[in-house]
């Protein structure tokens, strides 16, 4: 069989498969749907708030314990170490920082967005 045959053998199996599969649907009476919007949010800014509560409390531990590590290292070291304890605090203050500023601009939408809410 070439590859037009089997080509056309598979799509007429295709069809009949979805000829006989029987089409299923169900409804509800639209009145007596009452949406709370609130149900499911309050639940997800609990999980929000706890979640950038861990990320920044952990955040704060690590920055600080390498911010220690790297300062004895630096005051410990010879010439040629300060200058590469400099090069490897450079990236460290700039995730520090980045650290710092995303946990405190996603407070900053947070806070935006419930004064927009009323709630």
């Amino acid at each position: 069989m070439n590859l037009k045959k089997k080509s056309l053998i598979l799509l007429l199996i295709f069809l009949i498969i979805i000829t006989i599969m029987p089409t299923v649907s169900a409804s509800f009476d639209p009145e007596e749907y009452e949406p709370d919007p609130l149900q499911g949010g309050a639940i997800l800014i609990g999980a929000g708030n706890t979640i950038l509560g861990v990320i920044q409390v952990v955040g704060i531990i690590v920055s600080v314990a390498i911010l220690i590590i790297l300062g004895i290292k630096y005051m410990l070291g010879s010439v040629e170490e300060k200058a590469s304890y400099k090069k490897s605090m450079i990236p460290y203050l700039l995730g520090a920082v980045m650290l710092f500023a995303a946990s405190a601009f996603v407070e900053i939408l947070y806070e935006f967005g419930m004064k927009i809410a009323g709630a």
